[in-house]
């Protein structure tokens, strides 16, 4: 009986910018994932280790060689995240595309810790691996899982989805929908939606404005205890949250009246 891998069906996710779009057509049309350089990733201390100090310094070339033939394709078992949407996708202009990886493909999660240690042992495969899953911990956001491959660009995948951020542009969008429809009807696309917006709320005492995000279905005023919950974090918030519910009650004229009034003595 066949062992299945621990990511053997699992859906992982690459977020993508679409200015580079013959990648992004690569990716989906090939099934194949771009495999990076070393010198290609964003962060800077990629491949870097601890060598102890025993170590003999011609052994450091040899790692820095190895270094040099290996290539790494990274992705992450994030589903959703605004971070990842604001650096990997154009701050929401771009795509997030869903595959699973192909049965012969071994993904290792990364290790959010300080640099590891290398004694000096032989470095094989399984080791080159294992040193190369470590990242320092503000990338924890991440959840990367990476690929190490050796002699070839691409690791094969099978793209199941593609969801468009939320401020997308809508021709850029239409285009690339109608493209997909004739090249991969196979596909699920859809577009993330933004699940809240931004509603001004004006401090009686002076002219402050403050700010918070109600959901999208929002309909109508609530009871004060009810609404005072969603900013509960301070209780002025709360004050200003319930004189604005009063306000909204009154009429155009009432409303009218009531900001000429001069402000209140503090």
């Amino acid at each position: 009986m066949r062992t299945m891998r621990k990511s053997e069906g699992k859906i992982f996710y690459k977020f993508k910018s679409l200015d580079n779009f013959e990648f992004l057509l690569d990716l989906i049309v090939r099934d194949r994932l771009y495999a990076a350089k070393l010198c290609e990733l964003n962060d800077p201390m990629e491949g870097i280790i601890k060598a102890d100090p025993k170590v003999p310094r011609d052994l450091h070339s040899q790692w820095e060689a190895q270094l040099e033939e290996v290539r790494i394709a990274s992705f992450t078992a994030e589903k959703d995240s605004d971070l990842m949407w604001a650096h990997y996708a154009d701050g929401g202009r771009g795509c997030k595309i869903g595959f699973e990886l192909h049965p012969s493909v071994r993904a290792e999660p990364v290790m959010y810790k300080s640099a590891p240690k290398w004694d000096g042992t032989p470095v094989d495969r399984d080791k080159l691996c294992m040193l190369l899953r470590y990242k320092l911990n503000p990338w924890r956001y991440e959840r990367e899982y990476r690929v190490v491959v050796t002699g070839n660009r691409f690791v094969p995948v099978k793209v199941r989805s593609i969801e468009f951020g939320p401020q997308i542009e809508s021709d850029r969008k239409s285009l690339l929908e109608h493209t997909l429809f004739q090249l991969r009807p196979d596909i699920k696309i859809t577009t993330k939606t933004i699940s809240g917006k931004v509603n001004p709320i004006r401090a009686i005492a002076g002219a402050t404005q403050f700010f918070r995000i109600r959901p999208q279905s929002f309909d109508g005023c609530h009871d004060c205890a009810d609404r005072a919950d969603r900013i509960s974090y301070m209780s002025f918030f709360r004050q200003v949250d319930c004189a604005q519910r009063h306000f909204d009650q009154l009429d155009e004229d009432q409303q009218r009246i009531f900001l000429e009034q001069p402000p209140m003595d503090k």
